[in-house]
C-alpha cells in the first residue's frame, strides 16, 4: 500500500506541472458535530452491578458518569487524475479510524505527570494521525466495460451488506483489493469481480483472504424495475493466523479454514408517485474454529429490509422501512447472526452507536455498530420548506433471539457466547427522532438530530435473579458538514 501511495504522489507532482496533460479533479467531504446522549447505559442504577458475559450492562465512564458528550470530526478527499480518455486513477484519502475521530484526541496537554495543572494551558497538537489512501485504483475505459484495478469500494442495492459509504456522514466502506469488471448488455449490469481482503500483514498466500463473485442488476428506465442478484465467496485459509476467534471468552484463537457465501437480492420498483424496494440478505458457509479449536462451526444467517415511499406533489415524502436481521441461538451447532453494514442505520440511538466504546475508547469504536438481532418498523415523514428539511420519525424494534434460563445464548452486544441462568425481555423500545437540515448553500449543511428512547426490558438484563431498572434515554446532536 505505501507503494501505491508513492505512485499517486509522484502523479500527482507531475500533474502539478502538466495540468493540461494530467487534470486533477478533487471532491470529498468534511464535517463535525457535537454530541449530547443522556443516561448512554440505559439502566437507572450508577454503579456497575454485573460484568458476567451476557450482561447488557454498559460500563461507567470515568467518574461514574451516565450522560455522555462527545465531538467528532469526518474527513474524506477524492481525487481524480485524468490520464487519458482510456484511464483514469481514483483514490479516497483520511485520517483516522473510520474516516475520522474525536475532536481533541491528539492533543497533548500536558509534558509531565507532575504538576501537569500548571501546564494544562501549553496546549499542543502531536501524535495526530497522518493521511492515508483508503483507496487507491485505476479505471481503464473499454469499449465493452470498465475495470477497476487496485483498492476501490463497492455497493449493492440499499447498501445492507456492501455499502460504498459515499452518503455523507458515512464511517465505513465496503473495500476489495483487486479487480472488478463493470458490464452493461442492454439493460442489463454484469459485475464479476476477484480480491482480497486486506486482513493480514503477511506476504504468504496462505494468509490472505480472498473473495471472487458476480453481481447482475436489470434495470429497464422505461418500466422504472430495478431486479438483480450479488454473490460472492469469502475464503480464508488454515493457515491464516490473523483472523482469530475469542467468541467464547476463552482468549483468540486462530479461526482456520471458513467459508462464507454472501446471496443478496435486491427489487424496486416505481407505481407513479410510490416506489417500492427491497433488499434480501442470506449468509452460509462455516466460521471456522468459532467454538473449538477442532470443530468447525456453520454458518447461516438472514434478514431483510422493505421500504415503500411516498412522494407529494411538493416532493414531501411519507415512508416506511420494515426488515429483520437474524441474531445468535448460542448453539454451538452454527452461529446465525446477521450484522448490517454499520453505515445502514434506521434510528439515532437505536443500533447507531457502540456504547460501550464511551467508557473503553481505547479498544471499542463508537461507530462499530451494526442493525443485528432486530425486527423492526420505521413511519416517516420527510417535509422540506425553503432551505430547511424536516424529518420526523417514529421507530419500533424488538429482539429476535434473547437467552431463555438452562440454555445457551448468545450477547450481540459484546460477540460473547454464554450461558443463561435468567431469562431475557425481548422488547428493545420504542425511539421517537426528529431531525432537522437546513441547506445554507449547495455545498454547507448545519443539521439538528434529536431522539428519545422508551428502553426496552431487554437492556436491563443482567444473567442474574437481579436485573437492572431500564432507564429512557434522550440524544441531542448539532452539525455541520460541507460537500464538495
Amino acid at each position: 500500500m505505501k507503494l501505491m501511495c508513492l505512485l499517486f504522489v509522484l502523479l500527482f507532482s507531475f500533474s502539478s506541472q502538466q495540468a493540461l496533460a494530467l487534470p486533477i479533479d478533487f471532491h470529498g467531504e468534511f464535517g463535525v458535530d457535537t454530541t449530547l446522549i443522556d443516561s448512554y447505559r440505559r439502566v437507572d442504577n450508577t454503579t456497575v452491578n454485573s460484568t458476567n458475559s451476557g450482561t447488557q450492562e454498559v460500563g461507567l465512564a470515568g467518574g461514574g458518569q451516565s450522560n455522555a458528550s462527545f465531538q467528532t470530526y469526518i474527513f474524506r478527499l477524492n481525487p481524480t487524475i485524468v490520464v487519458n480518455d482510456g484511464i483514469s486513477i481514483k483514490g479516497e484519502l483520511s485520517t483516522g479510524y473510520g474516516r475520522g475521530g474525536f475532536l481533541g484526541d491528539d492533543s497533548r496537554s500536558v509534558r509531565e505527570a507532575n504538576n501537569s495543572n500548571i501546564l494544562y494551558y501549553h496546549n499542543t497538537s502531536s501524535n495526530s494521525q497522518s493521511i492515508s489512501f483508503v483507496q487507491t485504483y485505476m479505471e481503464l475505459y473499454t469499449d465493452t466495460g470498465t475495470l477497476l484495478l487496485g483498492r476501490h469500494s463497492d455497493h449493492w442495492g440499499k447498501g445492507l451488506i456492501i455499502n460504498d459509504g459515499k452518503e455523507i456522514w458515512s464511517r465505513h466502506a465496503t473495500i476489495r483489493d483487486g479487480a472488478t469488471l463493470k458490464l452493461k448488455i442492454g439493460n442489463f449490469h454484469l459485475s464479476p469481480f476477484l480480491g482480497k481482503l486486506a486482513v493480514s500483514d503477511s506476504l504468504t498466500k496462505a494468509t490472505k483472504m480472498k473473495e471472487y463473485g458476480a453481481s447482475l442488476l436489470y434495470d429497464n428506465l422505461d418500466r422504472d424495475l430495478k431486479i438483480g442478484l450479488y454473490y460472492s465467496k469469502r475464503e480464508n485459509s488454515s493457515f491464516n493466523t490473523t483472523v482469530t476467534s475469542d467468541i467464547n471468552g476463552t482468549g483468540s484463537r486462530p479461526m482456520g479454514r471458513s467459508e462464507v457465501k454472501i446471496t443478496d437480492v435486491y427489487f424496486e420498483k416505481d407505481f407513479n408517485r410510490i416506489n417500492v424496494s427491497a433488499e434480501i440478505p442470506m449468509m452460509s458457509g462455516n466460521m471456522g474454529n468459532l467454538y473449538s479449536a477442532t470443530e468447525t462451526a456453520k454458518y447461516s444467517a438472514k434478514g431483510f429490509v422493505l421500504g415503500a415511499t411516498y412522494t407529494t406533489e411538493s416532493n414531501n415524502q411519507f415512508y416506511t422501512l420494515f426488515g429483520s436481521a437474524s441474531g445468535a441461538t448460542g448453539s454451538t451447532a452454527s452461529f446465525d447472526a446477521l450484522y448490517l453494514n454499520p453505515n445502514f442505520q434506521i434510528a439515532n440511538l437505536l443500533f447507531r452507536y457502540n456504547l460501550r466504546a464511551i467508557s473503553s475508547p481505547s479498544t471499542i469504536n463508537l461507530f462499530d455498530s451494526h442493525v443485528t438481532n432486530a425486527k423492526f418498523i420505521k413511519f416517516g415523514y420527510d417535509f422540506t420548506s425553503n432551505k430547511t428539511t424536516y424529518s420526523p420519525s417514529i421507530i419500533w424494534a424488538k429482539a429476535n433471539q434473547t437467552a431463555t434460563a438452562g440454555s445457551p445464548a448468545y450477547n450481540h452486544s459484546t460477540n460473547k457466547a454464554f450461558n443463561a441462568t435468567t431469562t431475557q425481555a425481548d422488547d428493545l423500545g420504542i425511539e421517537i427522532d426528529f431531525n432537522m437540515k437546513y441547506k445554507w448553500n449547495q455545498e454547507v449543511t448545519m443539521g439538528l438530530n434529536t431522539a428519545y428512547l422508551f428502553t426496552g426490558d431487554y437492556y436491563g438484563y443482567t444473567n442474574q435473579a437481579a436485573t437492572n431498572q431500564t432507564k429512557n434515554s434522550y440524544m441531542v446532536q448539532f452539525s455541520a458538514n460541507v460537500s464538495f
